[in-house]
């Protein structure tokens, strides 16, 4: 039993195992930190057997509801682990704008760090912290490099940010999908016509599958979720306030250009269509009926929008946000 605040219990099957996985359980701590919700009763199995054999840990809920993110993803996305895949060193710096995701020491210095058998640029740059999808150009030992790119002993690797690359380019069709911390920004890109889908309880194999199946631009708070090879583009979401949120996002993906305000439902994510007043007169304030007269109707959650008093006051924060081409060909806000 290893002793921690993790209050977790290893299953092992013999004492060679005992020593490999203690050992194990070192380098991932260290990596790839344990998850926050684990109960008493949680439970690391370690696979693989026989000297120098690459071992993995996979998280186990034994209590009811949901597993741990790392749970969620897929084995193929967790990191080895066994102390033995160490192959070599390699010398990295990273630009300023990646410092967030390093150790204060490794911030805009040239350091040393150990790169796994057979590692390409984007495992060897995820190991240290930062998500591919924040990567920009990188270049070994002087000529530019793809992340698919084999790491070698004494490698001189530098890596700027996603500001100096090809950006992705955003296909306003397949729109986004945002991880469950990221409401307010959701209901923020809804109201500028953007599809994008979010849910409170979305999970990360969710996520996957519409970056991988829809193309849709993942966005998240989720380092290790933004490391996964489903998402060819995505970014990670610095802020916590949903303005600044957008601001972030606007500017990465240059969202003016392709900006559609007041064209969807801000709860549902379903274009609005026009209706006629009398079809909704009986559901409107008597106010409303005699101030206005264009009205939108959602599908899928039947809200009636118009033009209401907040109507100018949430064109001007997506105005200035956008640089005052938000309100352009604006239709009706939504109820109040």
């Amino acid at each position: 039993m290893l002793t921690g605040r993790s209050h977790v219990i290893l299953r092992l099957a013999d004492d060679r195992t005992l020593t490999r996985v203690t050992r194990i359980r070192d380098r991932w701590r260290f990596e790839h930190p344990a998850p926050t919700k684990v109960s008493r009763r949680s439970r690391i199995v370690a696979s693989g057997r026989g000297d120098g054999a690459a071992m993995q840990l996979h998280w186990r809920r034994d209590t009811p509801g949901d597993p741990p993110r790392e749970a969620q993803r897929a084995p193929e996305e967790q990191s080895p682990c066994a102390p033995d895949t160490t192959v070599g060193n390699a010398r990295f710096r990273l630009a300023d704008e990646l410092s967030p995701f390093l150790p204060k020491e490794r911030r805009g210095v040239l350091f040393t760090a150990p790169f796994a058998k057979a590692a390409t640029l984007k495992n060897a740059i995820e190991a240290l912290g930062v998500p591919h999808t924040e990567v920009g150009a990188v270049t070994v030992n002087g000529e530019p490099a793809t992340l698919a790119r084999i790491v070698r002993e004494a490698d001189s690797i530098d890596v700027l940010s996603w500001r100096h690359g090809p950006r992705a380019a955003l296909d306003p069709d397949a729109g986004f999908v945002a991880d469950a911390h990221l409401g307010g920004l959701a209901r923020f890109l809804r109201m500028l016509g953007f599809d994008t889908v979010q849910q409170d309880g979305i999970a990360d194999s969710e996520i996957r599958r519409l970056a991988r199946e829809e193309r849709r631009v993942v966005l998240s708070r989720d380092r290790e979720l933004m490391k996964c090879r489903e998402i060819h583009a995505g970014g990670y979401v610095r802020s916590v306030h949903p303005e600044e949120q957008l601001r972030e996002v606007a500017e990465r993906f240059a969202l003016a250009a392709h900006a559609r305000p007041f064209t969807l439902c801000l709860y549902c994510n379903v274009r609005l269509a026009p209706v006629d007043k009398a079809a909704v007169r009986g559901r409107l304030p008597e106010r409303v009926t005699q101030l206005h007269e264009r009205f939108v109707h959602c599908r899928g959650c039947d809200r009636v929008y118009w033009p209401g008093s907040h109507y100018e006051r949430m064109r001007a924060v997506l105005g200035d946000l956008l640089g005052g081409t938000a309100g352009a060909d604006a239709g009706p806000a939504p109820p109040r």
